[in-house]
């Protein structure tokens, strides 16, 4: 089952939010809710597009982090043949 754009959007603005002393995310879902449908305002357009957006965003850096690994990788085993 694929996660839920706004859930997945909600959930990286709690973890860009920080931890508190014990651990625990400092912002709720609902924090996270909040600030998208404000930053959503701002934009002008509906909540679920701009979670929509952020959500891709957050695919597409993973994608990224993922292929600079790879070619990482692929230097070291170059060097080491």
């Amino acid at each position: 089952m694929k996660d839920c754009p706004y859930t997945t959007a909600c959930d990286f603005i709690r973890l860009a939010g920080g931890h508190d002393q014990s651990g625990s995310l400092k912002l709720t879902r609902s924090d996270a809710s909040n600030i998208i449908s404000k930053v959503a305002e701002s934009l002008n357009m509906k909540d679920e597009i701009f979670a929509l957006k952020l959500k891709n965003a957050c695919d597409s850096k993973s994608d990224h982090e993922k292929e600079k690994e790879a070619q990482a990788s692929a230097r070291e085993v170059s060097c080491i043949s």
